[in-house]
């Protein structure tokens, strides 16, 4: 893979190793769907609630990965640029 698995993608039909794995994830999808279209309004809106939680909390964590790397590079650069003088 040519960038981090764990970056949010920005096209969700090519999710999964190869066929079978996206037939599984399309399937679970599709329960998820009737599902949550059976469900009253108000516990579908928690639902909805819970899984923006769990997504803030991941670009959160995300986030907070990408700052130290790049407080790592812009530490590594200095170390460099001091053992050239």
């Amino acid at each position: 893979m040519n960038f981090p698995a764990d970056l949010p993608i920005h096209d969700v039909r090519y999710v999964g190793e190869g066929f079978r794995e996206r037939e599984r994830i399309g399937r679970k999808r599709n329960r998820w769907v009737k599902r949550l279209s059976a469900m009253p309004p108000a516990e579908r809106q928690v639902i909805r609630e819970a899984l923006a939680d769990v997504d803030r909390a991941s670009t959160h964590t995300l986030m907070r990965t990408a700052s130290v790397n790049l407080a790592r590079l812009e530490a590594m650069k200095e170390i460099e640029y001091a053992s050239r003088l």
